[in-house]
């Protein structure tokens, strides 16, 4: 292994200096080609920083912040991302000559940093959806209680080991997210996932750690993950080939993931100790 990540690097280490230069070179001509920073740039650029200021501020600790001018709970993150997201379809794309103009000058309505056919075409609505989506069904998940009915049916299996319960659920997981998108299958589990490890008495982190990680598993179908689908598109890979090398990593990955959780993981961020705002929730639930 030392021969070849060093003394392979010194041998290559002339053809690598010739290829950082053709890359260096190569996005210094595409940096010239972009030219001076337009005012519309500038515009939305200065939007962006708005957009962070508002957010940093809003809840500064305390009473500071200017989102304690309104009732409590009446402004979240949402608000100023929705009022710039707003501001983009009215701010103009163009300085305004509204003290400079002559008579002679056409009257032509200035065009705003972004048009609504733009966003139309442009905004991946699918991801919006998506993510929505599965805010909104962890949301109505909990508000029903239907992620402690689950957590507590669920914990029958308290006759396992905890390590072999993380095993159980890191699959599960791992099958789940091949028919349903990541994110949707987080959102949906993670609360089922705490409330199970509070009717077990274990540290919710325990569980939801490795649960969390295991959603990103989706190698065995084409609709399991957009790069899926597009590898899937071209059609070198069939779908049988996929479920056979995915299946595959599965399961390798799981066994990884539960043998990091209880090795390193642990060391690293306790996962067997429970912290005691979560000790004192064992008594009201028992």
């Amino acid at each position: 292994m030392y021969i070849y990540f060093i003394r392979g690097r010194d041998c290559c280490r002339s053809n690598n200096k010739i290829g950082a230069a053709r890359v260096k070179a190569a996005i210094c001509a595409q940096y010239e080609n972009l030219g001076p920073i337009t005012f519309g740039q500038a515009a939305v650029s200065a939007h962006f920083v708005v957009l962070a200021v508002l957010w940093v501020t809003r809840d500064l600790g305390g009473e500071y912040g200017w989102g304690h001018i309104f009732k409590k709970g009446f402004v979240e993150d949402g608000v100023p991302a929705i009022f710039v997201a707003t501001l983009l379809f009215v701010f103009p794309s163009n300085i305004p000559k509204i003290f400079c103009r002559r008579p002679t000058d056409t009257r032509e309505p200035l065009k705003p940093l972004i048009s609504w056919k733009v966003a139309a075409d442009k905004v991946p609505w699918g991801v919006v959806f998506l993510l929505g989506g599965g805010f909104a069904m962890a949301k109505a998940a909990s508000k029903t209680g239907m992620s402690a009915w689950v957590g507590e049916k669920l914990a029958v299996l308290d006759y396992l080991d905890p390590w072999v319960l993380n095993l159980v659920l890191c699959y599960i997981v791992a099958a789940l997210t091949e028919v349903t998108s990541n994110t949707a299958t987080c959102t949906l589990m993670m609360p089922i996932v705490a409330n199970l490890a509070i009717n077990l008495k274990l540290s919710p982190i325990y569980l939801m750690f490795p649960t969390a990680i295991a959603c990103s598993f989706a190698f065995m179908l084409p609709v399991a993950t957009p790069p899926n689908a597009v590898v899937f598109s071209y059609g070198y890979v069939k779908v049988s080939d996929m479920v056979r090398i995915g299946f595959i990593l599965n399961v390798v990955c799981v066994l990884v993931l539960v043998g990091f959780t209880e090795t390193l993981g642990n060391s690293l961020f306790d996962f067997h100790v429970v912290p005691p705002e979560i000790a004192a929730t064992f008594n009201s639930t028992t």
